[in-house]
């Protein structure tokens, strides 16, 4: 059996996902081919943002994620 892994818009691996309850929003969390957290934006089935968050911890990341399910991030 292959290992499936879900993926970003750019084919990596995510790290983690975030999700509003009413699925209008997700925030895919993961590591471009450098190494540098990215986050992608997601509302209403569309790509709105991809967000570089070079130099900040996993923990920013998810932050970040959670801000924009939560519509802290506009």
């Amino acid at each position: 059996m292959d290992n499936k892994h879900l993926t970003s818009q750019s084919g990596h691996a995510i790290i983690n996902g975030h999700f509003e309850a009413n699925g209008s929003r997700r925030a895919l969390i993961y590591k471009d081919s450098n190494q540098d957290l990215l986050c992608e934006l997601w509302e209403e089935g569309n790509l709105v943002e991809v967000r570089t968050l070079k130099g900040h911890s996993i923990h920013f990341a998810e932050d970040t994620a959670s801000n924009w399910v939560s519509r802290i991030i506009i």
